[in-house]
């Protein structure tokens, strides 16, 4: 959801209008923002499980990644 908002007037009903959208605005940026972190979160989580690996799981990535580098993309 976008929406764009001009207060007009700085006296007390633009100030009191301002601070009550702001307050909209910032719990409209945390409910979204909190999903996306855990997000982030998951998938640096999942690449140092990849990253850190040893042995054949090792090899495993290392061959992974050297295919995917010199196949051409897909379509």
């Amino acid at each position: 959801m976008q929406a764009d908002i001009l207060v007009v007037g700085g006296g007390i009903g633009g100030l009191t209008a301002a601070l009550a959208l702001i307050g909209q605005a910032l719990a409209r940026y945390q409910a979204e923002r909190a999903p996306h972190a855990a997000r982030v979160q998951r998938t640096v989580r999942t690449w140092g499980d990849i990253w850190h690996v040893d042995g054949v799981g090792a090899l495993l990535r290392d061959e992974l990644f050297r295919r995917a580098s010199t196949c051409p993309p897909p379509g």
